[in-house]
């Protein structure tokens, strides 16, 4: 029997795309749109994998991960990150979640298919991440970093525009970071 694989992605394009590639490779996928979706759909269906964006609405992959964690039947659940984030950000997302591997966005389906398998066989030999308790990992993880890197948006060539919008980039960053603390107060 193939293993039954729950894609995790807000991009419908992605879905339908990893969707295919593991059709081609005789596994059984199933598609979720964000964290709340795919939880919803974990009630009902028994997967052997979830591959999960980390960004997405209604609930993020980190979210999600932390009600994975919280339930019993689906604590150990072998998740694989999807991320275009970098690595020293993934890396700390993946630990934080107990993540069995990650890959990086855009990915081939050569490449995403070696590390299917290679989580697969993982959790299978036991050789998972420890996967963490719900209740120790952070409400929201620090992604401080993350608000820092530089937009992938393309700015103008007019340099009128191009200053507007830079300053539109950096005030969303600003608060980002700032609205979190002031929160706190």
């Amino acid at each position: 029997m193939s293993a039954r694989i729950l894609v995790v992605d807000d991009s419908p394009t992605i879905r339908k795309v990893v969707g295919s590639i593991l059709e081609a490779r005789s596994y059984k996928p199933l598609l979720a749109g964000d964290g709340q979706e795919a939880l919803e759909m974990l009630g009902t269906e028994a997967v052997d994998l979830v591959l999960l964006d980390f960004v997405m609405p209604r609930m993020n992959g980190y979210q999600f991960c932390r009600e994975l964690r919280a339930d019993p039947k689906l604590k150990n659940l072998p998740v694989v990150l999807m991320s275009a984030k970098g690595d020293k950000i993934r890396g700390q997302f993946v630990q934080q979640t107990g993540a069995i591997d990650a890959i990086t966005k855009p990915f081939d389906a050569r490449g995403l298919i070696a590390v299917i398998e290679g989580a697969l066989k993982k959790h299978t030999e036991g050789r998972g991440r420890p996967v963490p308790e719900a209740h120790a990992m952070p409400e929201e993880p620090d992604s401080s970093a993350e608000n820092f890197r530089p937009s992938r948006a393309s700015f103008s060539d007019d340099p009128g525009l191009r200053r507007v919008q830079a300053a539109h980039e950096f005030g969303r960053s600003l608060s980002q970071v700032a609205t979190p603390e002031l929160a706190k107060i």
